[in-house]
């Protein structure tokens, strides 16, 4: 794992801590992405 993908979990997980649920569906899609590509 690379650390660009490490500092864009990192910001998503960050994001998540701060707005609680609201992003949770749309943040686990995006670190999905992040993740398998």
């Amino acid at each position: 794992m690379n650390i660009h993908k490490i500092i864009q979990c990192k910001k998503i997980l960050e994001r998540e801590m701060q707005y609680g649920l609201k992003f949770l569906l749309e943040d686990e899609i995006s670190l999905s992405v992040i993740l398998f590509n």
